[in-house]
């Protein structure tokens, strides 16, 4: 009976390290989660943010361009093609046939709108021609199209809704707009960005995240 417990006594010391190490390395691993995840939470808020306002910057220096162009074409324009002559509409034509040529970032393109709700341009060629009311491309459509026709009378500005079905994923998905008028034609003339772009890199940077944190319990292990 006392060899037994002598051996056993020596079986405790021998795997002590052992069990200890186990245990201080899942309390490591577990800490190294919860930082891991605190991390996460803290660069997503900061990535977002930064995300948006570069895309809210993009947004605006294409409208920006788009109109600079146009001016440049109104000014080489007669005064008298600038109403709805035969001539003034071929201009338009022209005009939003490049316009039409414009894509850049992941989804977005330009949107021009008439004063009076008539789509232009859009990246559904058959919403051309037609009147919000028929393309319902928003929630709340009706509000949407009042609220950017004010803007763009106003100078120009930023605006956050639903569009119903983004081109691409045919899904509802919010979208954040930068619009401008153009008094002249009464276009209003915009661009924007849609939210899952944006979260879509944040998931790009929690995979690096979470690849960093499997390197790191790879090593402890």
């Amino acid at each position: 009976m006392e060899v037994s417990q002598k051996e056993q006594f020596l079986k405790v010391i021998k795997f002590t390290p052992a069990i200890f190490l186990v245990i201080v390395s899942v309390f490591v691993i577990i800490f190294l989660y919860f930082d891991n995840k605190k991390n996460f939470e803290t660069e997503k808020k900061e990535l977002e943010e930064k995300f948006i306002a570069e895309n809210k910057q993009q947004i605006k220096d294409k409208i920006i361009e788009i109109k600079q162009f146009i001016n440049n074409v109104q000014t080489k324009m007669p005064g008298k093609f600038m109403d709805e002559s035969e001539i003034g509409k071929l201009i338009q034509d022209n005009v939003l046939d490049c316009i039409r040529m414009i894509k850049f970032g992941k989804s977005s393109y330009v949107f021009v709108i008439t004063y009076d709700g008539i789509y232009l341009n859009h990246a559904r060629a058959n919403y051309i021609g037609k009147h919000y009311l028929d393309n319902n491309d928003t929630k709340n459509i009706t509000k949407v199209i009042e609220d950017l026709t004010q803007i763009a009378k106003n100078g120009g500005g930023y605006y956050t809704y639903l569009q119903n079905s983004k081109p691409g994923t045919e899904q509802p998905t919010q979208k954040i707009s930068y619009v401008e008028g153009l008094d002249d034609w009464k276009w209003i003339i915009g661009t924007g960005f849609y939210d899952d772009d944006v979260q879509e890199e944040v998931l790009k940077l929690k995979a690096k995240l979470d690849e960093g944190f499997r390197t790191q319990v790879k090593n402890i292990v």
